[in-house]
């Protein structure tokens, strides 16, 4: 696997180079670690974060604080994952805060639902029809990775 530098990142989310380097200084978006000195290099992974950030920015009208604390979880660029990422609040208030989850793709009606199973489909968390998420957020990340992935290929990198 071979990394990106932030402008080839940019380029492949249409965004330009100093908006997410100004996100990245007021602290709103948490890079990658680099070495002192050097560029910063964005793996597959770090760059589906980005995206999943300019998307809860540009689509979903998050302001940039809020998008960066919810996408502080690592993610993984895989295209088979049967997982959506999902952010949901319980109650209608811009000082809640979202908790982040990640739903297998056959529990997601269950989850807005207000049933929630454990990764396995397994255990429900909670199945309590008046505990309906009062907001929520659903991203599912494999067209992403997919979309990813042929600009990764595109720039002559190896995504493996």
């Amino acid at each position: 696997m071979q990394p990106m530098n932030l402008t080839q990142a940019a380029d492949t989310l249409a965004e330009h180079p100093t908006r997410i380097q100004n996100w990245i200084t007021r602290n709103y978006f948490q890079p990658p670690m680099f070495a002192r000195g050097g560029k910063r290099e964005w793996t597959p992974a770090e760059v589906l974060r980005l995206a999943v950030f300019v998307i809860l920015v540009n689509r979903w009208g998050v302001s940039p604080a809020a998008a960066g604390r919810m996408t502080i979880v690592p993610m993984i660029a895989d295209e088979s994952s049967d997982f959506f990422v999902a952010w949901h609040s319980f109650e209608n208030s811009a000082e809640i805060e979202p908790v982040v989850d990640f739903v297998k793709r056959e529990n997601i009606g269950r989850f807005l639902r207000g049933e929630y199973y454990d990764s396995q489909g397994q255990t429900p968390q909670w199945v309590d029809p008046e505990a309906l998420p009062a907001s929520a957020i659903v991203i599912d990340p494999a067209p992403i990775v997919r979309a990813l992935r042929a600009a990764w290929e595109a720039e002559g990198l190896d995504w493996e």
